[in-house]
């Protein structure tokens, strides 16, 4: 799977949980344990926002503050449309070959992509947890992301990107395997 599908579908999911979000969830916790539901939904939005400035060659500096603050401000569906929209629209237009120009130095625009469908994925993972759901990942995709990151296990967790991987049975079911990595145990059905 090419990096552009892989981001069309994390978007999706993401864009899916959501839009499931209302203002009454925003306090509720998450597994990320230092973020609140509005915190960690903000968090992606701020994300998703950066996609189109980086993919279109500007860097990290350039962009500056431009996307600190609330960017949900009070109709965070339509916020959250309209940035998924354009970065979508971006990804699609990226040739193949770009640099990316992050703030740990310039990577392939693929690798980018990856790395922000990747985010996008885990992350509305963690929102549906704060909504008492589970998001069941699309097998594709987290085949390919797990793929992905299990060779860069060590610098994932130096990162602090993702928090450190927890063990789990070699034999666990792939979307337990994913999440992991990336330091996530899916909750014990009863």
């Amino acid at each position: 799977m090419d990096a552009k599908e892989l981001f069309k579908r994390s978007l999706e999911q993401a864009t899916a949980t959501v839009r499931c979000v209302q203002s009454r969830h925003f306090a509720n916790p998450t597994p990320c344990t230092e973020w609140s539901c509005r915190v960690l939904v903000n968090h992606m939005l701020y994300e998703l926002s950066w996609v189109p400035d980086l993919l279109e060659g500007k860097t990290v500096v350039g962009v500056g503050s431009k996307y600190d603050g609330d960017l949900l401000t009070d109709d965070h569906h339509r916020n959250w449309h309209l940035a998924a929209h354009k970065a979508m629209d971006v990804v699609n237009k990226t040739p193949g070959g770009q640099l990316v120009h992050l703030s740990y130095g310039d990577v392939p625009s693929q690798q980018y992509i990856n790395e922000v469908g990747a985010d996008l994925l885990i992350h509305a993972w963690d929102t549906a947890q704060s909504l008492n759901c589970s998001l069941i990942f699309d097998h594709e995709v987290a085949q390919n992301l797990y793929d992905k990151l299990l060779p860069r296990r060590a610098k994932l967790a130096a990162s602090g990107a993702f928090a450190s991987p927890i063990s789990v049975a070699e034999d666990a079911r792939l979307q337990t395997r994913l999440l992991a990595l990336v330091g996530r145990r899916e909750p014990t059905v009863k």
